[in-house]
């Protein structure tokens, strides 16, 4: 099974939509230092990608697709 480089994704799908790591974590109630950890890990626990999703509101297969393996 390949794994995906999530931090890379999350960059991607900021950069994507213009929202900046402040704005995101405001969104997340969460501290911007949190989010630049996640942006820069391989992983994450699901419930960060599910948070993630729900505050770029995309589904979570849409933050799946067109990944890029390790």
């Amino acid at each position: 099974m390949d794994r995906m480089d999530v931090g890379k994704r999350i960059r991607a799908l900021q950069d994507q939509r213009g929202v900046s790591t402040r704005a995101l974590a405001r969104l997340m109630d969460e501290h911007p230092n949190q989010v630049v950890r996640w942006r820069n890990a391989k992983t994450v626990k699901v419930s960060v990608v599910e948070d993630f999703c729900s505050a770029m509101e995309i589904g979570v297969p849409e933050f799946f697709s067109d990944y890029e393996p390790l």
